[in-house]
């Protein structure tokens, strides 16, 4: 209410807090260049009273920001657009505005927005208190804080977290040693903590996404990038292409790995904790020779992938001052090449054939070579003579190999029984093995093997949830065995794809498919695809998963079980019985999200979603 005093003005308020609260905060503030000043209004008896006598109802008290806000920045939406800049640091001139931003809308008619940054924190929780249903120009304004963005990451440092206190540096440089570590630094301000330096991004990420959540001494560590202060995003050189590996040939156990110049210091616990990132199933070592100055050994994985990233990541790599060396290990052999050394009896023996080009003659003369072999089958068009090394005593055999049948029978007819190099030798056609059939597996039933003793039916219930059990049998013929049946072939193989080598209550599983009797494939259906949810807005955290519906009889630890296969880097539950859950890498929580959604745990039906950026849901 303007009055006809120049410079000055009388307003009224509602409540006697508005008006004490407008003297608090706007009184000395400047005005277009004029510091104005305030001060209540003197009654006399012909003013009209007070609008309202009765105390201000309490104003709404915001939430406190999280992490993910900026405690000391608003952002405004639907303003008019009208509105300008200058308008909006008055509307909030009582509380220390430091700077503000508008953003106009696409077009003049649509609403605009804005940033206003405030001196304190303490200012902006005022202002965003005192500005609940509050209209600027006519349009009645939205108004939160602002959600920072996120935040840039070092990609070649990682921050380890709950790390044991018996954990020291050699365990840490084992385990990292693939990835090739460039400095690690245990001297940290908290306490089971460690940080990791490598030379390239690409190492870095690989550490992070093949060990996070892994079991070291105990403890289930979480990794982290290293926050680059400034938000300012690092460059970095690719990483030069590793060394071609080829593809095992067909004598070669794609599975299998042998390593070769180990450090006699280095132990069997040692090369499984360099291979813990390629889910290593066993390692035999060789004991120690005298006569050598190194050792070697064989690596066992549950698939071929894990076996090729180990070969090459590891192979080259100097562990205890010896560059250790990696290749695939030769397939173990059926049948010896000499069939002196075939068992001619027992329940257990495969039909042996034989090969009418090829003739099998034993009782050579030591002295014999594959020149003079060759030489005495010359007149019957051999092909050529092989004669293997490294055979002792008196059984010395050797083969001739012909283009036809009847050549090697005219060989076989006229030599069996004759001298050469002076000792009588005898003849047959070479035996052999047919093919062995490739045995048939039910993939839709699993073998676990190596649980630990404490390990219940509650405890695997939990695990194996995601991918849908219609039984679960521990009562095997072996302890620390179980036996898991499923409705589809897809979700036996991705139960066992996700947690073969998982860690469970200190013991490291094997998991494998259930062999069918008789080699006879069972037929099923498939299985219907699941539910892929939307890709995620930038308003979510793509990385985290908000779960409601919980049973109060389920733990966090529980929570942590059901969420195994996907590679869990926290887990936590509030006292509003709504989880949370963070994983290492966007994709572990879409397939989280995906196999998770509407499984019932305990007794409720669990709804999962992404968390919204800047929202609280753990209280």
């Amino acid at each position: 209410n303007e009055q006809t005093r120049q410079n000055e003005a009388h307003i009224q308020f509602y409540y006697e807090e508005d008006a004490q609260e407008a003297i608090q905060h706007l009184n000395g503030k400047m005005i277009q260049g004029q510091n104005i000043e305030i001060e209540f209004q003197s009654v006399t008896g012909r003013q009209s009273p007070p609008l309202q006598n009765n105390p201000r109802p309490p104003l709404p008290i915001p939430q406190q920001p999280t992490q993910e806000e900026d405690q000391k920045t608003l952002y405004i939406t639907n303003l008019n657009s009208r509105t300008t800049q200058q308008d909006l640091e008055l509307v909030f001139l009582g509380f220390n505005v430091a700077r503000s931003r508008l953003i106009p809308g696409q077009t003049y008619t649509q609403p605009s927005s804005a940033e206003v940054h405030f001196l304190s924190d303490k200012d902006a929780h005022q202002a965003l208190m005192h500005s609940k249903d509050l209209k600027i120009d006519n349009n009645m304004i939205e108004i939160r804080y602002k959600i920072l963005p996120p935040p840039q990451f070092n990609r070649r440092q990682i921050q380890i977290k709950n790390l044991d206190p018996s954990t020291n540096k050699r365990t840490l440089e084992l385990i990292f040693k693939p990835f090739s570590p460039i400095d690690i630094n245990m001297n940290t301000p908290q306490p089971g903590q460690a940080q990791i330096k490598f030379t390239y991004d690409e190492d870095g990420e690989e550490s992070l996404n093949l060990l996070n959540g892994r079991m070291i001494q105990g403890s289930r560590i979480s990794i982290e990038f290293q926050q680059i202060p400034g938000n300012i995003l690092q460059q970095s050189n690719p990483r030069p292409p590793f060394p071609i590996t080829i593809n095992p040939t067909e004598d070669k156990d794609s599975k299998s790995l042998i390593i070769t110049n180990i450090d006699p210091v280095i132990t069997k616990a040692d090369i499984e904790l360099i291979f813990m990132a390629f889910n290593i199933e066993n390692f035999n070592i060789k004991p120690i020779n005298p006569r050598f100055e190194t050792r070697k050994g064989e690596a066992f994985f549950s698939n071929w992938e894990d076996a090729r990233e180990a070969l090459i990541h590891v192979d080259g790599q100097r562990v205890s001052g010896k560059e250790i060396r990696i290749k695939f290990n030769r397939k173990r052999q059926i049948q010896d090449e000499n069939p002196n050394q075939i068992q001619q009896s027992g329940s257990t023996l495969r039909t042996l054939d034989i090969d009418k080009k090829s003739l099998f003659i034993n009782f050579l003369n030591p002295a014999t070579t594959n020149s003079t072999l060759t030489e005495a089958f010359r007149p019957f068009k051999v092909i050529n003579c092989f004669i293997p090394t490294g055979q002792k005593g008196t059984k010395i055999h050797g083969f001739a190999y012909f283009s036809n049948e009847t050549d090697a029978g005219n060989a076989l007819q006229n030599l069996n029984g004759k001298k050469i190099d002076g000792n009588k030798v005898t003849i047959k056609y070479k035996q052999i093995l047919p093919p062995a059939s490739l045995p048939q597996f039910n993939r839709r039933e699993i073998q676990i093997k190596n649980l630990d003793p404490s390990t219940n039916k509650r405890t695997l219930e939990l695990i194996f949830k995601p991918f849908s059990p219609i039984d679960i049998n521990m009562n095997t013929p072996q302890s620390g065995q179980a036996q898991i049946k499923f409705t589809y072939d897809e979700d036996g193989e991705e139960a066992k794809n996700l947690l073969n080598g998982k860690m469970i209550q200190g013991s490291r599983i094997s998991i494998e498919f259930q062999q069918i009797p008789g080699n006879i494939p069972q037929q099923q259906n498939q299985r219907p695809p699941l539910h892929a949810p939307q890709n995620p807005t930038v308003e979510y955290d793509s990385k985290t998963l908000i779960i409601t519906n919980l049973d109060p009889i389920t733990s966090e630890a529980d929570l942590s079980l059901v969420f195994l296969a996907f590679k869990v880097a926290s887990c936590r539950i509030g006292n509003n019985l709504t989880g949370e859950v963070t994983f290492g890498a966007e994709e572990d929580a879409k397939q989280a999200l995906i196999h998770v959604e509407g499984k019932r745990v305990d007794r409720n039906v669990l709804h999962v979603q992404y968390k919204k950026k800047g929202n609280s849901s753990i209280q």
